[in-house]
């Protein structure tokens, strides 16, 4: 991913989302997080997974993995030569 002349957005977009996520993982409670994986839930059930497979468990795991996401694709593009080997 090249980022240009536009690294600086890319930066503030990286600072922004880590902020963002620290408060929604550091917070005290945990009442917000699994209202979202109900929900989550509540949706998959409504387009058609089975309640067997549309568990709670596997919601909090996706959600972690879809909240990570956007921290990877912006310090890949702060950082783009950095790799897992470095």
């Amino acid at each position: 991913m090249h980022v240009g002349g536009r690294r600086h957005w890319w930066i503030a977009g990286l600072v922004g989302y880590a902020v963002f996520l620290a408060v929604a993982l550091l917070s005290p409670t945990s009442g917000a997080q699994s209202e979202g994986a109900s929900w989550l839930v509540t949706l998959a059930q409504h387009l058609g997974v089975s309640p067997a497979r549309a568990t709670q468990d596997r919601a909090e795991f996706i959600a972690n993995a879809l909240i990570i996401m956007p921290l990877s694709v912006l310090g890949s593009a702060v950082w783009p030569r950095s790799t897992w080997r470095d």
